[in-house]
C-alpha cells in the first residue's frame, strides 16, 4: 500500500461518519441531551482552550483519566461551539478510531474483507455502546480506543522495541482510563501472546513501561481537590446483590437504557430483540469456544466474573461498569471466529438486528426527569428566563445540573449547588462572591418537583415559577432561602 496513513485516515473518517448516520435517531430526538458528567469534560476542554487548566483526570478525581477525552472535545468546541454536540463529536472521534484499529488490525490478520466490514458495521451499532459511544464521561471511549490499538499491534507477527514499549503505554492508558474495560479482554491479548510464540522476556519489558507510564501518569495530575475517592465495601452481600442485580437487568444494561442507576422503558419489539441478540452472541461465542482455546475461554470467564464481583466492591451498581463485559464479548468472537457458512450468516443476521434497533435509539435518555419536552430547548428557556430577571449567578438543587448550566452557560452566568466545596471550584468561588456582595443578582433554579426539601421552608412553595414543565425559578428574598437552603437542601 503506497500511502498507508492516507489510507488508515480515511478508513477513520468513513467509520466516524457512519457512527454518526447510525445514532441519527437519537441525535435528531428531543431526547438528545448530556449528563452533568459529560458536562465536566467539556467544562475541561473549555479550560483546556482558554489555557486554565491542564487536567489529567476527570475534575474531583484521582481515577479516570481522560486527556484524550479533552483534546477531542476541546477539537470540536473550536470547529462547533459550545453544546450536546461538541461532547457528543467528541466521543465518537475516539470511539470511530478505536473501530478504525479492530479493522485495520483484522485485515493485517488476514480475516476477508466481507467479514471486516460486518464486524465494523457490529462495533459501529453494538448495543451496550450506542450510547456510550458517543460520550465522553472521563475514560470509557478512551479505554475501548487504548484496547482496540493494542489488539492492533498484537496483529504484527515480529515487534520492535516501539512496539513493545507501546503495548505497555496503552494498557497503561487502558488502566488509567477505565481498568474494567481492560480486565476481561487481557486474556485475549495473552493467548495473541501465546499463539504468536513472543519471547517472554519481552513480557518483562512491557509491564516495566505499563507500570513506568502508569507512574508518570499519576504523577502528572496536579487537580486533585478531594472531592470524590472511590469508596470500597467489603461484605459478602454486596458480591450477592450485584450478581442477581446485573442480571436481573441485563437485557436493560445490554440495551443500555439507564441514566445512571435509574432503568429506561423500552419499546416491546426492542426489548424482544436485545433478547435475540443475547442469545445469538451466546450462540457464537459457544461455536468458537474450540479446544485449542479453552484455556482462554476459561481465563476470559474468570475475567468477566472478575468485573462483576468488583462492582461488587463499589456498594453503589452501576449499569456502565458491564461496558467492558459486554465488549469483551465482541473481541472474543473477533479473535475466534471462524469463516464458515454458518458464522458468516450469523453475524451477518447479528448486524442487520442490530441496525435495525437503532430506531429505537429515540427512546434512550440522558436524563431521568419524567418529561415530554425537548431537553435542549427546555435547558435554553431556563437561562433565557434567567437573563431577562437581570441575575448573574445561579443557586441549583441539583448537581447534575449545576455541571450542565456550568458548561452551556457558566462563562457569564455561573452556578453552583448549595455547597462551598466543588469539584469545579471556580465557578463556585464566583457564585458566592456575587452573592456576598450583592445578594439580589442571584437566583434559585432547579427541576421541578426535586427541590432538596426547600420546599418545606415556609414561603418557598409560594414564589417558585415553573419554567418549560421541566424547571422552576425563584428570587424572592433569596438572602433567607439561601441562608435556609444552604443546611436543608442536600
Amino acid at each position: 500500500m503506497a500511502y498507508p496513513r492516507l489510507f488508515f485516515a480515511t478508513i477513520w473518517l468513513i467509520i466516524f461518519a457512519l457512527c454518526i448516520l447510525i445514532r441519527l435517531p437519537h441525535f435528531l430526538s428531543r431526547n438528545f441531551f448530556f449528563d452533568g458528567d459529560e458536562a465536566i469534560v467539556g467544562i475541561m476542554g473549555q479550560d483546556w482552550l482558554n489555557l486554565r487548566a491542564f487536567p489529567t483526570y476527570f475534575y474531583g478525581q484521582n481515577y479516570g483519566f481522560c486527556v484524550f477525552e479533552v483534546w477531542a472535545v476541546a477539537f470540536w468546541l473550536k470547529l462547533v461551539g459550545t453544546g450536546a454536540w461538541a461532547l457528543r463529536l467528541g466521543g465518537l472521534t475516539l470511539y470511530s478510531l478505536g473501530i478504525a484499529l479492530v479493522f485495520y488490525g483484522q485485515l493485517k490478520r488476514g480475516i476477508q474483507l466481507k467479514y471486516c466490514i460486518i464486524f465494523l458495521f457490529i462495533f459501529a451499532s453494538f448495543p451496550a455502546w450506542y450510547m456510550w459511544g458517543a460520550m465522553v464521561r472521563g475514560g470509557y471511549v478512551m479505554a475501548f480506543a487504548a484496547v482496540a490499538a493494542i489488539y492492533y499491534l498484537f496483529s504484527f507477527e515480529k515487534w520492535n522495541w516501539g512496539r513493545i514499549l507501546t503495548i505497555g503505554l496503552l494498557a497503561a492508558i487502558a488502566f488509567e482510563s477505565h481498568v474494567l474495560l481492560l480486565i476481561p479482554i487481557a486474556p485475549l491479548f495473552l493467548s495473541d501472546w501465546v499463539k504468536n510464540q513472543f519471547p517472554w522476556k519481552k513480557m518483562t519489558w512491557v509491564l516495566v513501561s505499563f507500570v513506568v507510564s502508569v507512574f508518570l501518569i499519576k504523577a502528572s495530575d496536579q487537580y486533585f481537590n478531594g472531592w470524590s475517592s472511590p469508596k470500597l465495601m467489603l461484605h459478602y452481600q454486596t458480591f450477592t446483590q450485584a450478581y442477581l442485580w446485573n442480571f436481573e437487568h441485563i437485557v436493560e444494561i445490554f440495551g443500555g437504557f439507564y441514566f445512571y442507576n435509574v432503568f429506561i422503558d423500552i419499546p416491546l419489539w426492542w426489548k424482544v430483540g436485545l433478547i435475540v441478540l443475547l442469545l445469538l452472541y451466546l450462540i457464537l461465542i459457544s461455536f468458537s469456544n474450540s479446544k485449542e482455546n479453552r484455556w482462554v475461554f476459561v481465563l476470559w470467564l474468570l475475567a468477566m466474573f472478575g468485573v462483576v464481583t468488583i462492582t461488587g466492591f463499589f456498594g453503589v451498581y452501576s449499569p456502565r461498569y458491564l461496558l467492558g463485559f459486554f465488549m469483551s464479548i465482541l473481541f472474543f468472537c473477533l479473535y475466534f471466529f471462524t469463516a464458515h457458512k454458518w458464522s458468516f450468516r450469523l453475524i451477518g443476521f447479528i448486524a442487520i438486528v442490530q441496525l435495525i434497533g437503532i430506531f429505537a435509539g429515540s427512546k434512550l435518555k440522558r436524563e431521568w426527569y419524567p418529561n415530554n419536552q425537548n431537553q435542549l430547548e427546555a435547558l435554553d428557556e431556563i437561562h433565557e428566563t434567567v437573563v431577562k430577571n437581570g441575575k448573574k449567578a445561579v443557586m441549583i438543587t441539583d448537581n447534575l445540573g449545576q455541571w450542565q448550566w456550568n458548561y452551556m452557560y457558566g462563562q457569564q452566568i455561573p452556578a453552583t449547588a448549595f455547597r462551598r466545596k466543588e469539584r469545579v471550584m471556580n465557578f463556585t468561588e464566583e457564585v458566592y462572591k456575587i452573592y456576598d456582595n450583592h445578594p439580589d443578582d442571584v437566583a434559585i433554579i432547579g427541576l421541578w418537583g426535586v427541590f432538596w426539601s426547600m420546599d418545606s421552608i415556609p414561603g418557598f412553595n409560594d414564589h417558585r415559577i415553573q419554567v418549560a414543565e421541566k424547571y422552576y425559578y425563584m428570587d424572592y428574598n433569596l438572602p433567607y432561602f439561601i441562608d435556609k437552603g444552604e443546611s436543608v437542601a442536600r
